[in-house]
């Protein structure tokens, strides 16, 4: 029984301190795990001045990296992005070429001008290019739920569905902050303009996808951070960025400055980009 608020444990009926001890402190159950075995576990992951530890300050410790390594693990439970970071950078050699086809590189000072030009763009992958531009743009219905919360916030029903199953997908636990951020650097001031920028269309396991780099501002810095990303109208493939919490090198990581691109080439849609590329779609 808990002694604090009289649940039983075993019906997960638990006061807030034994609810914290339940599920966040680690497993301290290692009596059958011998202090000559933690010590040499302890230094196969490199742990320093292990041999000057006494026996408490052992157990601490071997409880404590058991911990971390059990929670590195739940990196393997987000899906995006697919690939690591290597790919968006031109002229670095890695093991495997990207995943993705460039189709053509598009400069969205001409508008939807590219949807016309066959001979940049397959008349087969019209549709599929339409397709990809209009899931940054729909936007999920008014009885869609989305969190355990009594009420969604607000920012739920403010962006695309699309971003909603991105930034859920990034994190092991909530997309919440990926969104809320999104949001501030999207309409910072400081943020530039899809307007005059170069993007590459992609091709991704039958899907029709985009490649971008832009700058983005720190939200309370003067640091300007250069980004990138690959996705299509269902996952993110591939992203990188300067910031500290970035992905570079062999990273897969989404950081707050991912998303942003992407809404920032929603927001030219709404601008106009929209307009002009489904005339000139058609009209191909």
């Amino acid at each position: 029984m808990c002694g604090h608020c009289g649940g039983n444990k075993s019906g997960h009926v638990y006061c807030l301190p034994c609810f914290a001890s339940k599920s966040i402190v680690p497993d301290t159950s290692t009596s059958t795990i011998t202090i000559d075995h933690m010590r040499n576990a302890l230094k196969d992951d490199r742990f320093d001045g292990v041999n000057e530890l006494s026996v408490e300050e052992v157990e601490e410790a071997y409880e404590m990296m058991s911990f971390v390594a059990k929670y590195r693990q739940l990196e393997q439970t987000v899906p995006f992005p697919l690939y690591v970071s290597d790919y968006l950078d031109a002229g670095l050699q890695v093991a495997t070429e990207p995943e993705w086809n460039e189709l053509v590189e598009i400069d969205f000072k001409d508008g939807g001008s590219f949807m016309a030009d066959t001979e940049r763009v397959s008349t087969k992958h019209l549709p599929a290019v339409i397709h990809f531009f209009a899931t940054l743009v729909r936007f999920p219905d008014s009885e869609s739920k989305y969190t355990g919360w009594k009420k969604d916030a607000a920012v739920y029903a403010a962006l695309p569905l699309a971003f909603i199953e991105f930034a859920n997908k990034s994190r092991f636990d909530s997309g919440y902050r990926l969104l809320e951020r999104c949001v501030r650097h999207a309409f910072d001031s400081r943020m530039p303009s899809m307007s005059d920028k170069c993007a590459t269309i992609i091709e991704h396991d039958g899907e029709i996808g985009i490649k971008i780099d832009l700058n983005v501002p720190a939200s309370m810095k003067d640091n300007v951070y250069s980004a990138g990303v690959a996705a299509t109208g269902s996952a993110i493939l591939c992203s990188k960025c300067e910031c500290r919490s970035g992905a570079k090198l062999g990273e897969k990581v989404v950081c707050v400055h991912i998303l942003p691109i992407l809404m920032k080439l929603s927001l030219l849609l709404f601008e106009g980009l929209a307009e002009n590329i489904l005339p000139t779609g058609v009209g191909a």
